[in-house]
């Protein structure tokens, strides 16, 4: 199976699975969901596609998708309450990146032709990553296909197997409670995946957690990713590695951004 198949089978088209105020989003999910072969998973407590994602633990729907943090084109993305983008919560699929800090989705009811009863056509929209919850969801379908061409690998193209030489960032972090603080003249937040403190100045604000997305870390909601590193060093056993900043980190959140050399 692949993404740009169903893209090309639906555009343009709408499709109302339920009956129910014609071609909406959740329409929309459904249709994909069918075509991936899995279960489709219902909006069972506000009624809006916010339950998806909320609802995600006991659903059903990561018996069938994987939680991930960067998005691979056929991710299935849901969306916050946003009152300037999507006022009712949303869902729909990642397409590609759009730069400075949108992407495109391929959804239904986000500004498509009008289909009859209700709600759009599938298109493709432009809408911000900060509106997006923290995890999407990664079909197994697209990814157990020996025909996928993307199989197991992150937005970058690369495996996230690391070796000496590879250039990673990391995964989004939350600032732990112990906040903020100097060590050796640098100020340092505390990641605790990474295993402990680490220099501000080398990390990059990853949303509007603490209230606004202006790499100004105010206060501990704040979440963040690693600016580039190039990794020197690995301590398999430990499952940790050293970057080229001299720091010892767990490898676990790291993501990789170029293939060693």
């Amino acid at each position: 199976m692949y993404y740009l198949e169903f893209k090309k089978l639906v555009f343009g088209k709408g499709y109302d699975i339920d009956l129910h105020y014609g071609a909406q989003c959740w329409d929309g999910y459904a249709k994909y969901a069918q075509y991936l072969g899995q279960p489709v998973c219902h909006c069972t407590v506000t009624g809006y596609t916010g339950d998806i994602y909320t609802q995600r633990k006991v659903n059903g729907i990561l018996g069938h998708n994987s939680e991930v943090y960067y998005l691979n084109p056929g991710d299935i993305v849901t969306f916050k309450a946003n009152a300037d983008w999507t006022p009712y919560t949303h869902i729909a699929i990642f397409d590609s990146d759009a730069g400075n800090g949108f992407g495109w989705f391929l959804g239904q009811n986000q500004g498509g032709t009008p289909y009859a009863g209700g709600g759009a056509c599938f298109n493709l929209a432009k809408l911000p990553y900060s509106i997006t919850d923290t995890y999407a969801f990664n079909p197994n379908a697209l990814r157990d296909t020996s025909t996928n061409i993307n199989k197991n690998l992150n937005e970058y193209g690369c495996d996230d197997i690391l070796t000496v030489g590879s250039h990673v960032s990391s995964i989004p972090i939350k600032i732990g409670d112990q906040g903020l603080k100097s060590i050796g003249g640098d100020v340092c937040c505390y990641l605790a995946p990474l295993g402990g403190w680490y220099p501000i100045s080398q990390v990059s604000e990853y949303d509007a957690s603490d209230g606004r997305k202006d790499n100004y870390l105010a206060n501990t909601n704040a979440k963040v990713f690693l600016d580039e590193r190039i990794v020197q060093k690995l301590d398999i056993p430990g499952n940790r590695a050293l970057l080229d900043n001299g720091i010892w980190v767990n490898s676990t959140p790291l993501i990789e951004v170029k293939n060693g050399n």
